[in-house]
C-alpha cells in the first residue's frame, strides 16, 4: 500500500531539487531567506488572541459519524446534510470503497461502513449508484456485519443493520463496587471514555431507546442514573468530552439513550462544541468537514518553539501574545481521578490539554510541549516576567510528579503497566503448532498483556524522549536521577526487530527515533552509547535518494517497512534536526546527510513561505486511524533550519 501522492511527490522532488541546485548562493544565505519567509507567513497566520491553529484532516470518519449522530439526536440541519453528502461523495474510491483515513488509496470495510451510514443519514437513498457500489465493496470485504462495533453502531443508528447485530453489553455492571476503579488501574482516558459512552449507546439501541423505569427495572434505572452522573461530571464547560469529536458525539447520544431529553443543556452544549470543529470548503475539502479534534494549544506551543529556535527574538510581540495565550489555558480544575490515577503527591492542576476547552483532560505530552515553548522563551529573555516563571514552575511540578515508577511518561495517566519491548499491538504472524500447550498458553498471555498494556496509556519511548527534551531545556541533565530513569526506560523499550522505537502519536519509527535522540542530546546523555548510535544509524540508513525521509503507516503492522516511505517535509525536518542535535557533524556521513536534508527542505518551500505534506503525520490509534495537521510540516522544518543555522554560526565563530 502506498500514498496516492508518491509518484507526484517524486516528480515534484526531482523538479524542485533541479531548480534548487541551480541556485549558487551560499547555503547560509538561502537558509536565512527561507527562515525569514516562514516567519513572515506565520506572523500573518497568527490569531488576534495569539494562537496558531492548524486543521487536522482524518478522512471521512468525522463527517460521517457527525451526520449519523446528529440525525439520531434530531439536530441535523439541511445545510449540513447537503454539505456532508458533498464531502462524503468526494471520498469514495473507484471500486466503491472508502479509506479509513486521509491520504491513502486503499478502502477499508469500516471506512466504507461508516461512510454508508453517514450517507443514509444525509438522506441519500440506498438505491443511489454510489450506495450500490459501496455495498458491493463491503460485500467483497466480508459484509457490513463484519465491521467493528463502532461502525455497527452507526449502521444501526442509520437503519442499515438491525440492533441484533450489536453485542449484548450489560449496563448494570457499573453498579459493581470498585468496577470503575478497577478499569482505571489498567486503562487511560482514551479507553475509558469510549467504553463509558459506547456501553450505554449499545444498551439503548438494543432496547429501542426505551429508558428503564424505576418501578419495574430498579437495578437498570440505578445503573442508568450512575452512567448519566459519570458523563455529567466529566463534561467540559465547552461541551466536549476529552476534546474528541466522536467521543463527544457518543457522550451526547449516550445521555439521550439513557433517557435525558434531547433538548437538555448537556446535549445542546455538546452539539455546540461539535459546531466548533466543523468547516466548509476549507483547505481543499469540499462541503462539510468535521475534524477529529482541534489542536490549538499544541500547534501554538510548537510554533513558539520553532520561531524562537529559528531566530525570532523571544520578546517579539507575536511571541509575547502567544505565550500569554498558552498561560491563560493552563488548567486550574482537577482532572477526574480515574482519568489520570495520579500519585498522592501530584499537584491537582498545572498541565495543559491538547485543545482549547478540554480543561478536565490535561495530558503529559501536551504539557511538556507547552513547557518547552515557554522555557525556550524564558531562556531568551534577560528579565522574564514573573507570570511566565510561575507558570513554568507550576507545570514542571505537575509533569515531574507524573513520572511513572518505570521512569517514563505516558500521554495522559500515571502508573499503568509497562509494556514489554516489541512491536505495537504485536501478534505472532502465524500460530505455532509445533510447541506444547503450555508454551502456547504463555505466548497467548504474553500477547494479551502486551495489547492491554499498550492500550492502557503506559510509558512510551517517544513521549519520554520529548519530555527529556523539555527537561533539558529547563536545565536538567543526565546527572539527575529522574532523567537517568527516563533514559533507562527508553533503552529498555527498544524494539528488537528494528533496533529502534515505534511511535505512539507520530508515524512511526523515524519520528520516534528523532524525538528520542533530540531528548537524549538535550539532557547531555553520553551520545557514544550503543543505543544512541543505533538510533542515529537507523535514521541515516533510511534517508531517501532525494535527501529526504518518509514513512508509511503500514510500518505498524509490518516492521520491514520501518523508516520507509515517500519523502515528507515533516519527517525530513524532524530527522535533519535530530542528526544535527545528536549526531557528530564532524562525521562526514552525518554532515552529508544533513546537508542533503537541508537542500531538499529549501527546494520544497511553497510560495506562501510554508512547507506542506501530502501524507499522514499523526496517529489517532495505531493500525486504526491516522491524521494530517496542516502546520506540523513547517514547524518541523523550522526546527531543523534553526538548528542548522546555529551549526553554521558555531563553525564561523570557531574559524
Amino acid at each position: 500500500m502506498s500514498d496516492v501522492s508518491d509518484a507526484a511527490q517524486g516528480r515534484e522532488s526531482t523538479d524542485s531539487i533541479a531548480a534548487s541546485e541551480s541556485d549558487t548562493r551560499p547555503l547560509k544565505v538561502r537558509v536565512q531567506e527561507a527562515i525569514d519567509r516562514a516567519h513572515a507567513a506565520m506572523r500573518a497566520m497568527q490569531g488576534r488572541d495569539g494562537r496558531w491553529e492548524g486543521l487536522n484532516l482524518a478522512g471521512a470518519f468525522g463527517t460521517a459519524t457527525d451526520l449519523v449522530f446528529e440525525r439520531y439526536l434530531g439536530a441535523l440541519s439541511s445545510r449540513d446534510a447537503q454539505e456532508g453528502e458533498k464531502y462524503l461523495r468526494s471520498k469514495q474510491l473507484a471500486d466503491g470503497s472508502v479509506p479509513g483515513w486521509e491520504f491513502t488509496d486503499q478502502g477499508s470495510l469500516d471506512g466504507t461502513a461508516t461512510w454508508y451510514a453517514g450517507m443514509l443519514s444525509a438522506g441519500v437513498a440506498d438505491t443511489d449508484p454510489a450506495m450500490t457500489r459501496a455495498r458491493l465493496a463491503m460485500e467483497a470485504r466480508g459484509g457490513m456485519h463484519k465491521s467493528n462495533i463502532l461502525s455497527k453502531i452507526t449502521l444501526v443508528m442509520a437503519g442499515a443493520l438491525p440492533s441484533s447485530e450489536l453485542p449484548s453489553i450489560p449496563l448494570d455492571v457499573v453498579l459493581i463496587p470498585g468496577f470503575d476503579d478497577f478499569l482505571a488501574k489498567f486503562f487511560g482516558v482514551n479507553t475509558l471514555m469510549p467504553l463509558h459512552t459506547m456501553a450505554p449507546i449499545v444498551w439503548a439501541l438494543k432496547r429501542g431507546s426505551r429508558p428503564p423505569s424505576p418501578w419495574t427495572e430498579p437495578v437498570s434505572y440505578l445503573a442508568a442514573q450512575k452512567a448519566i452522573g459519570y458523563l455529567t461530571d466529566r463534561q467540559d464547560e465547552s461541551g466536549s468530552w476529552i476534546g474528541v469529536t466522536f467521543v463527544t458525539l457518543m457522550g451526547a447520544a449516550a445521555l439521550a439513550g439513557l433517557g435525558v431529553n434531547r433538548d437538555d443543556t448537556r446535549i445542546r452544549r455538546a452539539l455546540q462544541h461539535i459546531a466548533s470543529v466543523k468547516s466548509y470548503n476549507r483547505d481543499g475539502q469540499p462541503g462539510l468537514y468535521v475534524a477529529p479534534f482541534e489542536s490549538t494549544l499544541w500547534d501554538t506551543a510548537q510554533w513558539i518553539r520553532a520561531l524562537v529556535h529559528s531566530g525570532m527574538p523571544a520578546n517579539d510581540p507575536a511571541i509575547t501574545r502567544a505565550v500569554d495565550f498558552l498561560i491563560e489555558y493552563q488548567t486550574t480544575k482537577p482532572s477526574p481521578w480515574d482519568w489520570q490515577t495520579p500519585p498522592p503527591w501530584a499537584p491537582a492542576t498545572g498541565g495543559w490539554p491538547f485543545e482549547v476547552g478540554n480543561e478536565l483532560n490535561p495530558d503529559l505530552d501536551s504539557t511538556q510541549e507547552v513547557l518547552s515553548a515557554l522555557i525556550a522563551v524564558k531562556n531568551g529573555l534577560s528579565d522574564p516576567p514573573e507570570h511566565l516563571t510561575r507558570s513554568i514552575q507550576k507545570g514542571m511540578d505537575w509533569l515531574l510528579s507524573m513520572q511513572n515508577p518505570d521512569g517514563g511518561w505516558g500521554a495522559f495517566a500515571y502508573g499503568k503497566p509497562t509494556p514489554l519491548p516489541g512491536l505495537m499491538y504485536y501478534k505472532s504472524p502465524a500460530a505455532q503448532t509445533d510447541v506444547g500447550r503450555i508454551h502456547q498458553l504463555v505466548r497467548a498471555l504474553t500477547d494479551g498483556f502486551q495489547q492491554m498494556a499498550q492500550l492502557g496509556d503506559p510509558s512510551t519511548a517517544d513521549v519520554t524522549g520529548r519530555t527529556l527534551y523539555t527537561l533539558g531545556l529547563h536545565g536538567m541533565t543526565a546527572q539527575d536521577a529522574r532523567v537517568r530513569q527516563g533514559i533507562a526506560l527508553i533503552e529498555y523499550l527498544r524494539e528488537p526487530v528494528t533496533g529502534g522505537w515505534w511511535g505512539m502519536w507520530a508515524i512511526n519509527f523515524l519520528p520516534a527515533a528523532a524525538y528520542i535522540l533530540t531528548g537524549l542530546a538535550k539532557v547531555r546523555t553520553d551520545l557514544r552509547s550503543s543505543f544512541v548510535k543505533d538510533g542515529l544509524r537507523f535514521i541515516l540508513e533510511h534517508q531517501n535518494a532525494d535527501g529526504g525521509w518518509g514513512e508509511h503507516p503500514d510500518s505498524y503492522a509490518d516492521p520491514s517497512l520501518a523508516g520507509r516511505g515517500a519523502t515528507m517535509r515533516s519527517l525530513t525536518g524532524c530527522c535533519t534536526w535530530a542528526l544535527i542535535e545528536a549526531g557528530d557533524m564532524r562525521d562526514g556521513r552525518v554532515s552529508a546527510a544533513v546537508e542533503r536534508g537541508v537542500r531538499l527542505i529549501l527546494a520544497h518551500q511553497a510560495a506562501d513561505g510554508l512547507w506542506k505534506d501530502t501524507a499522514n503525520q499523526g496517529v489517532l490509534m495505531p493500525n486504526v486511524g491516522y491524521y494530517y495537521n496542516t502546520t506540523f510540516s513547517t514547524y518541523m522544518v523550522l526546527e531543523a533550519l534553526g538548528a542548522y543555522r546555529k551549526h553554521l554560526e558555531t563553525i564561523a565563530s570557531e574559524s
